[in-house]
């Protein structure tokens, strides 16, 4: 069934009224996550990010079937919710508990095998992660097939807000990596709660018969891929690690978590507001995919621009706000900004993939780019690092000593997601037989649009220079130059095609009236 434009553009409004709320609530969280790793970054060394991070990668990396999965197996049959919720429990407790004890059972000897001193404290905090997950998922799987954003969204906002601010405190009080590590896993713990005492009394927990075997099977095929796209996601870590020592980890981490704020609160919060929409819409596979192809095209529109600017004012940005102490953090974050020009596609094509219960495609994609991986990581570690580290140099990129490493795998990292992110629409779409080229176009459109306003945003920098004293020219350019460059990009990819400009306009009016500007 080939969809109306009427249908598309009502499929639009819901997703851009349901990602209102969660998203301007993570829009001011962000401020605050902004804020408070400013904080971090002054009070912790760049070791305690390298070993808050690996030790992240290494759950995330033992984690076999995450539990919070389930949600995704829930959501692919929204009608089955009340049969099947009771096995998922089941299944979410079980899987959780014995991830836990996996996880404490090995801190001692990972910390023996790496030799990273302290790392074993830190895992054993993060074997609380798959119990948060468990505790979380099935009421919240509950509130997202019940279109409870606002509700989600207040919830999360303060919890997260909270976490925020106890990260900074514990960093203050001398926590180190803990105060990277711990505050996200109680905020999952905490959010669990609260969502059981919302809708608790909506969940059965009795299991039907015949349903454990069938969410089980499910799960155990989604758990599967989901950990390929773990894997995928913290590999740079986990192949770093190998290669460089904490402070280069901690500068590649840094930057890492600075280059992906933006497209959190875009890409992420509007992937889990698509995901059960999309279930809702498995039987109008057309309908279903025209919206996706639209909500994409809406996202670029703002997530392409945005990583472009980011890559265009790191240099002032580094100097002016972090200092010289992540200087080696710079290259690294150009080129992790340049992949989430692409990486902002994933969660909508994820959601599109679960919603369309295509778990074993899922499983196929994430295994192919995990394979691309582990080949271009090391082979730029070994063999590219030096040629880079040259370009980047003679592109005016500072390459101070622990730079060479971080800038290489985030170069490859850049690659990596050029080629796969495109190939994810494309499979994503397959049902209506998208053409290759027209997923290309996706990301090429307003990338073309982009860049021309990226490189006015790099060298507008020593011009301003050459008139104004060198952190004067920097303040403009991150206040002034920089936010102009970029809205003038999204309005002009927004232009570029009707559909885009019809709904950069609903979501405009949807906006002003939750501000009731």
């Amino acid at each position: 069934m080939t969809p109306t434009n009427v249908e598309a553009t009502e499929y639009s409004g819901t997703a851009v009224a349901g990602s209102a709320w969660t998203t301007l609530q993570t829009l001011a969280n962000k401020v605050a996550s902004v804020a408070a790793m400013y904080l971090l970054a002054r009070m912790l060394l760049p070791a305690d990010f390298g070993l808050a991070s690996l030790a992240v990668s290494i759950g995330a990396f033992a984690f076999v079937i995450p539990p919070y999965v389930m949600g995704d197996v829930l959501i692919s049959a929204p009608s089955g919710f009340g049969r099947r919720s009771g096995a998922a429990l089941l299944s979410v407790w079980a899987v959780g508990i014995l991830l836990a004890l996996a996880m404490l059972g090995s801190a001692w000897p990972i910390q023996q095998v790496t030799g990273k001193l302290g790392i074993a404290a830190v895992l054993c905090v993060v074997a609380a992660r798959p119990l948060a997950d468990a505790l979380m998922i099935v009421p919240m799987a509950r509130m997202r097939l019940d279109l409870m954003f606002r509700r989600i969204s207040m919830i999360d906002g303060v919890i997260i807000l909270l976490a925020t601010v106890s990260g900074v405190l514990m960093a203050w009080l001398g926590f180190g990596p803990m105060a990277i590590v711990a505050p996200p896993i109680a905020t999952i713990a905490i959010r669990g709660v609260v969502y059981w005492l919302s809708v608790g009394r909506e969940i059965p927990r009795q299991v039907a018969p015949g349903s454990l075997r069938e969410v089980s099977r499910e799960f155990a095929l989604a758990g599967l891929g989901q950990y390929l796209n773990n894997i995928v996601m913290i590999l740079e870590i986990i192949v770093l690690g190998w290669f460089a020592n904490e402070v280069e980890l901690g500068y590649f981490a840094f930057a890492f978590q600075l280059a992906m704020q933006a497209n959190a609160v875009i890409a992420g919060q509007l992937g889990a507001v698509l995901q059960p929409i999309f279930g809702r819409l498995q039987l109008d596979a057309g309908r279903q995919i025209a919206a996706f192809l639209r909500s994409s095209r809406l996202l670029a529109a703002f997530a392409v621009p945005i990583s472009v600017t980011q890559a265009a004012v790191a240099v002032p940005l580094f100097d002016v706000v972090f200092g010289s102490k992540w200087q080696p953090s710079i290259g690294a974050f150009i080129a992790l900004s340049a992949a989430q020009g692409f990486m902002f596609a994933g969660a909508p094509a994820v959601a599109l993939l679960k919603a369309q219960g295509r778990f074993r495609a899922y499983l196929f994609w994430q295994a192919a780019q995990l394979a691309a991986s582990l080949l271009l990581f090391p082979a730029f570690l070994l063999y590219g690092a030096d040629a880079i580290a040259g370009v980047a140099a003679y592109a005016g990129i500072p390459v101070p000593e622990g730079a060479a490493l971080p800038l290489a795998i985030g170069c490859a990292s850049a690659l990596v997601w050029a080629v796969v992110s495109p190939i994810a629409v494309w499979i994503g779409c397959r049902p209506t037989r998208l053409p290759l080229r027209s997923a290309i176009g996706l990301f090429l459109l307003p990338l073309l649009i982009s860049l021309p306003f990226g490189i006015g945003t790099w060298i507008a920098f020593p011009a301003l220079e050459r008139m104004l004293p060198s952190s004067a020219a920097a303040w403009l350019l991150l206040l002034g130059v920089a936010p102009a460059a970029c809205m003038a990009a999204s309005a002009a990819c927004c232009a570029a095609q009707a559909s885009t400009r019809a709904d950069a306009g609903a979501l405009l009016r949807r906006l002003r009236t939750r501000l009731r500007i």
